[in-house]
C-alpha cells in the first residue's frame, strides 16, 4: 500500500508539473506573437496572462525539485538541469526601445541556481551528516563555511553583470578566479563545488561577452 501511495504521488506531483510547464510554454509563445505587433495596449491587456504564466513557471520549478528531491533519490545537482526553466518567466518591458539593453535571459536561471544551492549549503553545514561530523568536528564546518563565503564575491559580480551587461574590469576576474577554484577543489560538499564551478565558467563567459563588445564599439 505505502508503494502505492508513492506511486500515486509521484504521478500527481509529475502531472501539476507537467500542466503548470505547459501553460508557461503556451503563455511564453502568445507573448511571442503579441511583440510582433509592438502594440501597448495589445500588451497591456496581457498582462494578467504574464502573470499566471510566471506563477505557473515557478510552480512547476518547485514541484519538480520537490518531486526529484524527496521522491526520486536525486540530488541538489539536479538544480541545474531544472533552472532552465525560469527562462519562461516573462518580464514586463515599459518601454519596447529599451530592449536591446535589457538584463540577459539567463539572469533568473543563475538566481535560481544560486539560492537553492546556497541555501542547501548552509543546511549542509548547520547540520551535517554524521559521518562528516565525527571525522572531522568542527574544523570540518569552518573549512566548508569559509569555502561557501569565498564564492560570495563571484557571485555577486556575476548576478551583477548578467543584470547590467556592463563590462567588468578584468583584475577583477583574476583575483576571483582562484578563490573559485581553492572552493571547487577543496570543498567536501558538492553544492559549494557546483557554485564555484558556475562562478568559474561564468567568468569565463562574461569575459568572452565584454571581448566582443570591446571589438564591436571598436
Amino acid at each position: 500500500r505505502r508503494d502505492n501511495a508513492v506511486a500515486a504521488h509521484v504521478m500527481l506531483f509529475g502531472i501539476a508539473a507537467l500542466t503548470n510547464t505547459l501553460i508557461a510554454l503556451f503563455i511564453t509563445f502568445k507573448k511571442s506573437s503579441v511583440s510582433v505587433v509592438r502594440s501597448k495596449t495589445v500588451v497591456k491587456s496581457y498582462e494578467w496572462a504574464y502573470t499566471m504564466g510566471n506563477i505557473a513557471t515557478v510552480i512547476a520549478f518547485l514541484v519538480s525539485l520537490f518531486l526529484n528531491l524527496v521522491y526520486l533519490g536525486g540530488s541538489e545537482i539536479s538544480v541545474l538541469v531544472l533552472a532552465p526553466l525560469m527562462l519562461l518567466v516573462n518580464e514586463k518591458r515599459k518601454n519596447f526601445k529599451k530592449e536591446a539593453g535589457r538584463r540577459d535571459r539567463y539572469f533568473n536561471v543563475l538566481i535560481t541556481i544560486f539560492i537553492f544551492l546556497n541555501a542547501h549549503a548552509l543546511k549542509t553545514i548547520i547540520w551535517p551528516s554524521k559521518e562528516f561530523y565525527t571525522s572531522a568536528g568542527g574544523i570540518w564546518i569552518i573549512k566548508n563555511l569559509i569555502l561557501l563565503l569565498s564564492t560570495v564575491p563571484a557571485q555577486y559580480f556575476l548576478i551583477l553583470f548578467l543584470n547590467t551587461m556592463k563590462r567588468q574590469d578584468v583584475k577583477l576576474w583574476l583575483w576571483i578566479g582562484p578563490v573559485n577554484l581553492l572552493s571547487l577543489l577543496l570543498s567536501d560538499i558538492r553544492g559549494i563545488r557546483c557554485i564555484a564551478l558556475v562562478c568559474c565558467i561564468g567568468g569565463v563567459f562574461q569575459y568572452m561577452i565584454s571581448k566582443r563588445k570591446q571589438k564591436i564599439s571598436q
